[in-house]
């Protein structure tokens, strides 16, 4: 005859994986081997333990493995103590998990208003659009913003909490402020969120153009290709990017940067 529940110890615990998965699923398992397991690669059957508590669930909410932290939030016992762990997690993919939880409470939900995505905060502007008032950018799609009009307050605070999805597409909208623009071409690494950029915004100076080319330029010396084809049809593109870009450019490029230099050149001679 085996140990009721309530004389089992992190000692007398089963050699065997599938005797530890039994006790750990178990709803009477002690909530101090529950604790110890949580820790280890058995956690996903401490996951299945309905009795599981919050200092558990809250354990599991920081374990190493992503899987486990997006299951934590369908548990019936979680609080808003473990939605507050989940809300900070790095992983967007565990934050989605929790704004859909069937569990979210009103509280929880607040955690996720000003979340970095606008992925989750869309979710949580579906749920309770009032949270929004004044802060109508947070709970927009990228292609909103890319449209919207507001106030340079209202941009400038948004720009600086989200993360750079969102801000590209807060660069694209041409109400954006040039300050902001430039700011995030100097700070992205990304070809395609460069390109997108000066397309919206052909106001933007020479220097920035001169930016753009060198950001290509690397992603060449990188990878042995790139495209300037967008760098060199932009209205304030200087010259010497013209002319190096007539050089180095594959056949296309180079034929349509000289066609450029040479209609710049026929402008101020006659």
């Amino acid at each position: 005859m085996g140990l009721s529940p309530k004389n089992w110890t992190l000692q007398n615990m089963p050699a065997s994986r599938s005797g530890e998965a039994r006790r750990l699923r178990h709803p009477k398992c002690p909530e101090e081997i529950l604790r110890f397991y949580a820790h280890t690669d058995m956690a996903f059957h401490v996951l299945k333990n309905k009795s599981a508590s919050p200092d558990v669930l809250k354990i599991l909410a920081r374990h190493r493995s992503r899987a486990i932290r997006e299951r934590v939030s369908q548990h019936p016992n979680v609080n808003d103590e473990v939605f507050e762990v989940l809300a900070g997690d790095r992983s967007l993919r565990v934050r989605q998990a929790a704004v859909n939880s069937p569990f979210l409470t009103a509280r929880a939900l607040e955690m996720f208003l000003h979340d970095r995505s606008w992925l989750v905060r869309r979710k949580v502007f579906s749920i309770r659009p009032d949270l929004f008032q004044g802060r109508e950018l947070e709970g927009m799609t990228p292609g909103e913003l890319i449209n919207v009009k507001a106030s340079d307050e209202e941009v400038r605070a948004f720009y600086y909490k989200v993360d750079a999805c969102d801000r590209m597409y807060l660069v694209c909208n041409p109400h954006c402020p040039l300050d902001l623009v430039c700011d995030f071409l100097r700070r992205t690494r990304s070809l395609g969120a460069v390109e997108a950029v000066l397309d919206s915004h052909h106001e933007l100076g020479p220097e920035m153009v001169r930016l753009a080319y060198r950001k290509a330029l690397g992603t060449y010396r990188r990878y042995g290709w790139t495209s300037y084809a967008y760098i060199i049809v932009h209205p304030n593109c200087p010259e010497d990017v013209l002319f190096a870009v007539s050089l180095i450019g594959d056949r296309y490029e180079s034929i349509r940067a000289a066609e450029i230099l040479a209609r710049r050149f026929r402008s101020k001679v006659y």
